[in-house]
């Protein structure tokens, strides 16, 4: 049976969520910190985010930089 609430639901919607963002060919910096901080932010919607989340939004996408060589 598949879990319609709790942290199962949660996790299942997300894993999804992410399976659809690659095949939509979204950024993997952009996956990868929606990954680490359960957000999307957006040029658009990064004013709506505290300081604290868009640093740390900031800080997820430089980590995969890292990783990757690209920052």
């Amino acid at each position: 049976m598949i879990a319609t609430t709790g942290p199962a639901a949660a996790q299942q919607r997300r894993a999804a969520m992410v399976e659809d963002m690659k095949a939509a060919g979204i950024a993997p910096d952009i996956i990868y910190a929606f990954k680490k901080t359960d957000r999307l932010v957006t040029a658009m919607s990064q004013h709506l985010l505290s300081e604290e989340d868009l640093q740390e939004w900031d800080d997820a996408i430089d980590e995969w930089e890292e990783m990757h060589g690209t920052g």
